[in-house]
């Protein structure tokens, strides 16, 4: 992490990797704003576990928004596929972007899992 970086919202494990939001702020005084990261690590070792760039060398982090970070959120569709998604206060920190609107990210991590994963639900009826 870089200094003044601080993790704000819980991490999340799923499928043998940390999933983890940072929030780096601005280094100008009074001028609200910074920059997301998100973290994606071994669970054990803390080791690279994505390559976001795919260049064939894992990344620890990627920035992916601005200001306040929610914790990661695994869903998986009826259709079996993984996402990971979270909500951020800018979808593109970037100052020459033309959408700075809030918003929620989903990545494109590969999230697939090595065991099978099935829907159970349930209906409560009451007298």
């Amino acid at each position: 992490m870089e200094p003044g970086e601080k993790a704000l919202a819980e991490s999340v494990v799923f499928n043998k990797v940390l999933y983890a939001t940072t929030f780096l702020p601005n280094d100008q005084a009074f001028v609200p704003g910074g920059y997301v990261r998100l973290y994606v690590l071994n669970y054990l070792t803390g080791a690279t576990a994505f390559d976001f760039d795919k260049d064939g060398d894992n990344d620890t982090s990627k920035v992916i928004g601005g200001g306040i970070p929610t914790k990661p959120v695994v869903i998986i569709t009826t259709t079996g596929v993984t996402k990971l998604l979270i909500s951020t206060s800018s979808t593109n920190p970037d100052v020459d972007s033309d959408t700075t609107s809030a918003g929620v990210t989903t990545t494109n991590l590969e999230l697939q899992a090595d065991v099978n994963f099935f829907l159970r639900w349930w209906k409560e009826v009451f007298d």
